[in-house]
């Protein structure tokens, strides 16, 4: 659980670093190459890796933490068994076949879809 939560924030931070990189470091002044002199100014390169290496994962990092369900990998999140509202569609989508006969089965391409367990 630890290493696929892990993996999932890095590649989320990943993205949005690189998504943003470019305009962050427009906007907080620093100069990469000046066409003039070639002279460069990383004079906010440490706020801007304080903020986006270690504040901004910690913020979207330690919420995320309560979305993860307290049940083991192997225990089944679902119970379909109680869950009505699927088997009472279920029904229903029998039900509105049945009624039409006219309807022929050796050429109906669509499937009833089933629940991977």
């Amino acid at each position: 659980m630890s290493i696929a939560y892990t993996v999932g924030i890095a590649n989320f931070c990943g993205m949005v670093s690189t998504l943003l990189g470019s305009g962050v470091i427009e906007y907080s002044g620093m100069v990469t190459v000046k066409p003039d002199d070639g002279e460069c100014d990383f004079t906010a390169l440490p706020w801007l890796i304080v903020i986006f290496q270690i504040f901004l994962p910690m913020v979207i990092g330690i919420p995320c933490v309560f979305l993860i369900p307290n049940v083991l990998q192997t225990e089944k999140l679902i119970d379909w068994d109680k869950e009505e509202w699927y088997e009472s569609n279920d029904v229903r989508a029998d039900e509105s076949v049945n009624e039409t006969e006219d309807i022929d089965d050796t050429d109906n391409s669509r499937q009833k879809p089933r629940l991977i367990t």
